[in-house]
């Protein structure tokens, strides 16, 4: 089996659904928008509990690889035992897809209270994103000839 470790902040994810949220308010045609639907300093402690969510959503879903989670000093880790064959270049684009899905999740909850319209959207990108990360769990390795080109 190999061991992968994932490490998302806190901070980081709820600057990026604050920053998600206000480049929407800004392309948004009403001129409402941008007090509406930008994440303020207000919001952040809403967006701090989103985050909670999120990473429990995000811990139910790959729980059959965890083998452990901590949610201390503001981050979420997350130790993953995947097959022995697990394509170890994957690990990277694995890490992104649950941030991006965790970025997602956490701007999706605060659509569904400031920018109803776009929230089933949001969220169907925070699932697809959750999914691709299941998916790049199990993917493994090419198989390789032993003893020379083929």
């Amino acid at each position: 089996m190999k061991t992968v470790k994932i490490q998302i902040l806190r901070d980081d994810v709820v600057a990026d659904a604050a920053r998600t949220s206000a480049f929407a308010a800004g392309r948004a045609a009403d001129p409402d928008a941008v007090d509406r639907i930008a994440a303020d300093e207000g919001a952040l402690e809403m967006l701090n509990l989103f985050w909670t969510e999120a990473a429990a959503v995000v811990a139910a879903r790959l729980r059959d690889f965890i083998v452990s989670v901590d949610y201390a000093l503001g981050s979420f880790a997350m130790v993953l035992s995947l097959s022995s064959a697990y394509d170890d270049a994957q690990s990277n684009s694995l890490s992104r897809d649950i941030y991006s899905s965790m970025v997602a999740s956490v701007t999706a909850q605060w659509y569904a209270m400031a920018n109803k319209p776009a929230a089933p959207a949001m969220q169907a990108k925070a699932d697809a994103l959750l999914e691709a990360a299941a998916a790049r769990c199990t993917h493994r390795r090419r198989p390789q000839r032993r003893g020379g080109a083929a």
